[in-house]
C-alpha cells in the first residue's frame, strides 16, 4: 500500500473503498472510452481484486440500453399496450 501512496493520493482512498467489494462482482467504466478504467481494473487485479471493465465505457452502455428500449417499445406498440411490456 505505501508504493500506492507514493504514486497517487487518490488512490490510496479509492483502494480503501475498494477493499469493502473485494468479494462482489465489480464492473468499473470510464464516461468515454475506457483508457482510465483499464488501467485501475488492471492494477486492482494485480493487487488480488477481480473486478471487471465495461468495455466501450458508459456511453456505450447507454446507447446499448436506449437502442434495446426503442426496440421493445416498437415491439410493444405492434402488439400491446406499452405498460404491458415494462412488467414482463
Amino acid at each position: 500500500m505505501e508504493g500506492v501512496e507514493i504514486a497517487s493520493k487518490k488512490f490510496k482512498d479509492m483502494l480503501l473503498f475498494f477493499s469493502k467489494l473485494k468479494d462482489n462482482d465489480v464492473i468499473i467504466y470510464c464516461y468515454r472510452g475506457g483508457m482510465h478504467s483499464e488501467s485501475v481494473v488492471a492494477l486492482c487485479n494485480s493487487l488480488g481484486f477481480s473486478f471487471y471493465k465495461l468495455e466501450g465505457g458508459y456511453k456505450a452502455y447507454r446507447q446499448h440500453v436506449n437502442t434495446y428500449f426503442i426496440k421493445l417499445y416498437i415491439h410493444c406498440t405492434d402488439s400491446y399496450y406499452i405498460w404491458a411490456c415494462w412488467f414482463w
